[in-house]
């Protein structure tokens, strides 16, 4: 006596084996969690719902400080990205990753917009870029066309062949 026709038992098969396929992405992931091994990611964020909770912040502006703090390291990298791919146009590609970084706020809530402005306002680019970025613009501002040279390359210079 079959209670199940063999369609879905062949279904009700293949779910289980996609399940076990499956099974140790998700489980792994959950394991790392429980046991903290996410790097300290869920430990710092309880602790930052902790402290901000004991200072009177509530849920809903805790959730929009940690949206802003995102968008701000989002904006750093996306900063320092472009910065990367053309160093010689360092402050456009900072102010292109700004707007893009304001325009993500602004879709969000409108309200947060002058607190991220708060955020971001009077940062040098040394604030704002990674700091290899940052070491790109320094050379480039300071008329230097690549790295430092080492002092190998500094003595080659000054030896002096004989005759």
């Amino acid at each position: 006596m079959n209670l199940l026709d063999s369609g879905t038992q062949l279904v009700i098969l293949l779910l289980f084996l996609g399940g076990l396929l499956i099974l140790p992405v998700v489980g792994n992931f959950i394991l790392d969690m429980m046991n903290g091994n996410d790097g300290g990611h869920a430990r710092r964020m309880q602790d930052f719902h902790d402290e901000r909770r004991a200072q009177g912040v509530s849920f809903s502006d805790r959730m929009d400080e940690l949206f802003l703090r995102e968008v701000m390291a989002a904006f750093r990298r996306e900063a320092s990205d472009l910065v990367r791919r053309d160093p010689t146009i360092w402050l456009e590609s900072i102010n292109k990753a700004q707007q893009d970084a304001f325009n993500k706020v602004a879709e969000r809530d409108k309200s947060l917009l002058a607190a991220f402005g708060g955020m971001i306002r009077g940062l040098s680019y040394g604030h704002i870029l990674y700091e290899d970025e940052c070491r790109m613009v320094d050379r480039l501002m300071s008329g230097h066309c690549g790295p430092a040279p080492n002092q190998d390359q500094i003595a080659a210079l000054r030896i002096v062949r004989p005759n």
